[in-house]
């Protein structure tokens, strides 16, 4: 009688053994996140601004400049009419129009709170974004040099219709100072406007 009673108890036994060692080898297997990690980008800053390459001179708008300016700068925007999380270009020309060199040259770019910036390239020097204000080191134009500068934005998903962004920059450089033309890009108004055409109720 109590042979049989032990061997009653072997299949427990063996049931608990077999749970403990599911239990050991299940501590040793990796577990998965409930949710997954999401990789935080940071925010974009412009970079230094590199230097093209040998034989590539910008050529700016065919203007007469002023007898009495030092820098010519100006400037236009690609495209005129935009949408919100639309991309915008503006393109600066700067050109020394004396018969000496131009020294110590710093832009300065206040830009749209409807902006943001995405990248800035240029002929030479190297850009710092301070707040929302993007400010480039140009250095020196020779006699008679144009250099360019691109900068490229993104117009805020927030951005109201009939809206309009404005973009002007300062130079500063040894001796004075200069301001470009102001170059804008609107967005369409929420409402077209009338037509003048009444429509006849039936």
């Amino acid at each position: 009688m109590r042979s049989m009673e032990n061997r009653d108890w072997r299949p427990l036994l063996f049931g608990l053994s077999c749970m403990l060692l599911l239990l050991a080898l299940g501590r040793g297997l990796p577990t998965q996140a409930a949710s997954p990690l999401y990789q935080t980008v940071p925010t974009p800053t412009p970079p230094t601004i590199p230097t093209p390459p040998r034989g590539m001179t910008p050529r700016p708008p065919d203007e007469v400049p002023p007898a009495d300016r030092t820098l010519v700068l100006t400037m236009k925007v690609e495209p005129q009419d935009v949408l919100p999380e639309e991309e915008l270009e503006f393109s600066l020309w700067l050109t020394n129009v004396t018969t000496s060199a131009v020294t110590g040259i710093v832009l300065t770019d206040p830009l749209d709170p409807a902006l943001r910036l995405l990248e800035v390239s240029a002929t030479q020097g190297a850009a710092e974004l301070r707040d929302t204000t993007l400010i480039v080191h140009f250095g020196t134009l020779e006699a008679g040099q144009a250099a360019l500068l691109v900068l490229r934005a993104r117009v805020d998903a927030e951005a109201q219709p009939g809206q309009i962004i404005l973009n002007q920059v300062t130079a500063f450089f040894d001796g004075g100072q200069v301001e470009s033309n102001v170059a804008a890009a609107g967005l369409p108004p929420d409402r077209l406007p009338a037509t003048g055409l009444q429509r006849r109720e039936p």
